[in-house]
């Protein structure tokens, strides 16, 4: 019997898993989006450095993602944004009640 082994092998774009890699430009975007509403609202002249230092958060969370799915970290940017904001941090048993921090 043969099988195809390649069905169970991610998509991966620019040696980036594809789930990971539609982060990067939404990132990219959003930054942009809100430097331009601070242009246009407050009258601030930062699109400039908004824009360098967007393109340098985009260029470091790439080579990131890169790194870490070179060390086959399945799911590394999810897995680290559930870690901070949706498990909580501490259970604490006390008689019938449990506190969590």
């Amino acid at each position: 019997m043969i099988v195809n082994k390649n069905i169970e092998k991610p998509t991966y774009v620019f040696g980036v898993p594809a789930s990971e890699a539609v982060v990067i430009p939404i990132l990219f975007m959003t930054i942009l989006v809100i430097g331009i509403f601070i242009q246009s609202v407050f009258g601030l002249q930062v699109l400039g450095k908004i824009m360098l230092v967007d393109l340098l958060l985009a260029w470091s969370s790439f080579l990131i993602l890169k790194w870490a799915s070179k060390q086959r970290y399945p799911g590394f940017l999810f897995s680290i944004l559930a870690y901070k904001f949706s498990q909580k941090r501490k259970i604490e048993p006390k008689g019938f009640r449990i506190k969590i921090k």
